[in-house]
């Protein structure tokens, strides 16, 4: 008695396997059905219908099946559509994408078709199409002038300081009493909070090319003498105010006059690497200190703060920021246990 053999469905991208093993590596059925334990007939099938493989959409190679709908041209048609808004930049909701493949089924001569929230749902399981927030500012760097830094400015650049004496800066955002909106917890709660914080200030940071020196933090809020600062008589920062907590020409001239400095004291000439920001104004008479502008449009990717110091900055004051109220709550319970006594 001769056992069965089980049927096994075959992803997309094994078939693209397959097709490519036939064609390129010139192996026999009986080699490739070994490889992926499969019958010389599945082969045969695969191979013969070469053409519908081909045109599918490389995205949906881990499925097993070639989902076409309905009306395979519409969908044609709106993918076709979809990566060119995607490639020009500009964002599409669900309610356009229908709009649009409604158009599309007008001028196909298609008049049953209905660009409903079904159809909708469907098309972009079939295409690996999702909704996603957008992010970032990658997608409006300037390839010649990114090309033009990394090949040719940043190498002068280079040669003419050592690593110690080339610094980087650049200013963040902190929403300082902020308290995170997501939480654990059971499935059948009801997960509610306060309005978040907008209190903010803003952080200026700089560090050099190898790591071993990290400027003096400026951070810029509204007060002048805040209430925190009460009987403070020194700090680890700079600190600075004005009315939107921003930086300004002014604060940037101050800051950069500083350590130019501290920088003439330590007889040494270094080199600022920064961004165009209006604020960070050409300074006249500076002896010690080079400015160099990144090129429009390209901070996203050429700034060296960009690329996760902020973000690890950011993570480790929220770490402190939540070890500060756990130990608010711990000095609140001992207060309490201290009053009962009493």
């Amino acid at each position: 008695m001769t056992s069965k053999l089980r049927r096994t469905a075959i992803s997309l991208e094994d078939k693209y396997a397959i097709l490519k093993m036939v064609s390129e590596k010139n192996l026999s059925y009986d080699q490739i059905g070994t490889h992926f334990k499969i019958s010389k007939s599945t082969i045969a099938g695969i191979v013969r219908n070469r053409e519908k493989y081909e045109h599918t959409n490389d995205q949906c190679v881990k499925r097993k099946k070639i989902r076409c709908g309905d009306y395979p041209e519409i969908d044609k048609a709106i993918v076709i559509w979809l990566k060119s808004m995607r490639h020009a930049g500009i964002s599409i909701n669900g309610n356009l994408f229908k709009k649009k493949a409604q158009q599309f089924a007008e001028n196909l001569n298609i008049s049953d078709f209905c660009a409903s929230d079904g159809w909708l749902d469907r098309c972009k399981k079939r295409n690996s199409i999702t909704f996603r927030d957008i992010v970032g500012e990658s997608a409006s760097v300037s390839p010649e002038m990114y090309s033009e830094w990394i090949n040719f400015k940043l190498p002068s650049i280079l040669q003419k300081y050592e690593s110690r004496d080339v610094f980087n800066l650049d200013e963040t955002s902190l929403f300082y009493k902020l308290m995170p909106n997501k939480t654990l917890s059971f499935k059948n709660e009801t997960c509610s909070g306060g309005k978040l914080s907008k209190e903010r200030v803003t952080v200026l940071l700089g560090a050099n090319s190898d790591g071993s020196d990290k400027l003096p933090i400026l951070v810029i809020g509204k007060y002048a003498k805040p209430r925190v600062f009460k009987n403070v008589k020194t700090l680890p920062l700079l600190y600075s105010a004005n009315k939107k907590a921003w930086m300004t020409s002014s604060e940037w001239e101050k800051y950069v006059n500083c350590l130019e400095k501290k920088f003439k004291k330590e007889s040494r000439h270094v080199v600022f690497i920064i961004d165009n920001a209006p604020s960070h104004l050409p300074i006249e008479k500076l002896q010690n200190i080079e400015i160099i502008y990144l090129p429009p449009n390209t901070t996203a990717i050429c700034q060296p703060l960009d690329q996760g110091i902020i973000r690890n900055f950011k993570l480790f004051y929220r770490n402190l920021f939540f070890k500060m109220i756990k130990l608010c709550f711990k000095w609140i319970k001992l207060i309490l246990k201290q009053i009962k006594l009493n």
